[in-house]
């Protein structure tokens, strides 16, 4: 796994990779800078990328970081500072700190600190549960101590690689040959990747383009991944619809509705309200977002 990152590693508006999970990005890149690496190397089997976000706000300003995550486990070492320059909390937790974030069921939401940065390792789908033995449902909605799950070293923010100890707590658990074994791992890892099919929209099409029964595929994703194929499949769709609005390419709602293979304009509009807090007509920009607007948090 590379030691630094390429480039400057600024992660763009438009960057494919942060398009529908970051919600309201403009805004968010007002108060933060982000970086995003893959993985490269032994470790690249259960881990996808490496991650930063550092932010920056005005006292007396606050912001909320929203983030419509993937159904992934990130593994974190955080520091926050308050209006006096002392150490802030995050998530509940003093830091700085390292944490486990497991999948979100809802939005990914906190309140900023006045400043603050947070290194992360972000898994595969299933990846902490294969390297760990432990059904990722343990980890699901919560936000908890790292070291209740892996060994693993405080790391100074300022280091020349602030990644490092985390790198090394997963490479303590890491073994290949297991890895490689988990037959149900395996077949997550192709499911992720059919799922970013188009033409793949139901449970029962992703199941038939993967050659097993539906039933398999719930019991596997339930372990794995901490949630159903319905659940995934309905949250790329949702992470989809969000990129669209973002980017004003989006003008004719039915028609996003019908892309996205929903049934008509009223279920796109239903489901994207429960999660995201509004609908689409509401959640899509009137015009240049704001300072204070809903932005991006430390998962992703």
């Amino acid at each position: 796994m590379p030691t630094s990152l390429a480039g400057d590693g600024a992660v763009a508006l438009e960057d494919p990779r942060q398009l529908g999970r970051v919600l309201r990005p403009a805004a968010h890149q007002q108060v933060a800078d982000t970086l995003r690496e893959d993985v490269e190397g032994p470790l690249a089997d259960v881990l996808s990328h490496r991650w930063r976000v550092r932010w920056e706000r005005a006292p007396g300003r606050p912001h909320t970081a929203r983030v419509l995550s993937d159904p992934v486990v990130h593994l974190t070492a955080e520091a926050a500072t308050d209006e006096t320059d002392a150490p802030a909390p995050l998530h509940g937790h003093p830091t700085p700190t390292v944490l486990l974030h497991g999948l979100v069921p809802e939005v990914f939401e906190v309140e900023l600190p006045v400043a603050g940065v947070v290194h992360g390792l972000a898994f595969h789908p299933g990846g902490l549960s294969v390297l760990t033995g432990t059904a990722a449902r343990a980890w699901a909605g919560r936000v908890l101590p790292a070291g209740d799950v892996l060994e693993v070293a405080t790391t100074d923010a300022d280091a020349d690689d602030p990644w490092q100890p985390l790198v090394e707590a997963v490479a303590r658990r890491h073994d290949p040959a297991a890895v490689a074994a988990d037959a149900g791992y395996r077949l997550v890892r192709r499911a992720f990747a059919l799922i970013e099919d188009p033409g793949v929209r139901t449970v029962e099409a992703l199941a038939t383009g993967l050659h097993v029964s539906a039933r398999t595929l719930q019991r596997v994703f339930l372990h794995h991944v901490g949630a159903g194929p319905l659940w995934v499949l309905r949250r790329r769709r949702l992470q989809q619809a969000a990129a669209a609005l973002d980017l004003g390419r989006a003008p004719d709602l039915a028609l996003l509705s019908a892309d996205l293979g929903y049934a008509d304009h009223a279920h796109l509009s239903r489901d994207f309200a429960r999660v995201v807090g509004l609908p689409p007509s509401r959640y899509r920009p009137a015009g240049p977002p704001r300072e204070g607007d809903a932005g991006v948090g430390a998962a992703d």
